[in-house]
């Protein structure tokens, strides 16, 4: 797919991603560490080039778009560790989780 085109499938992922209210401008920020200027200008058309930055939008908004059903072994695993675990670790092994999948450092 050529290089513009992938940064305008982007933008409409995004802007999906807003108009679904799955997540705002700033948790995209938080959550990717690309800057809300930069999610701005790929939303309005104003980037049309590839770069590391936007492979992790484009990573981010698969991850939300992707609606995906969730395996039955990782559905036991959260009952098991509900019934078991505190609310501190829950949150604790969520927060470590989001940080894998967005590949943040700690």
């Amino acid at each position: 797919m050529e290089e513009s085109a992938r940064v305008a499938q982007l933008a409409a992922k995004l802007r999906s991603i807003k108009q679904r209210s799955l997540a705002r401008q700033v948790d995209i920020e938080r959550e990717t560490g690309v800057d809300q200027t930069v999610i701005s200008r790929v939303i309005n058309g104003h980037k049309k080039r590839m770069n590391p930055a936007l492979q992790r939008l484009e990573a981010y908004a698969n991850m939300l778009l992707s609606g995906g059903e969730v395996s039955p072994r990782v559905k036991e695993a959260a009952q098991r560790f509900l019934v078991y675990g505190t609310e501190g670790e829950l949150i604790a092994s969520i927060e470590m989780a989001k940080r894998l999948v967005s590949r943040q450092p700690d």
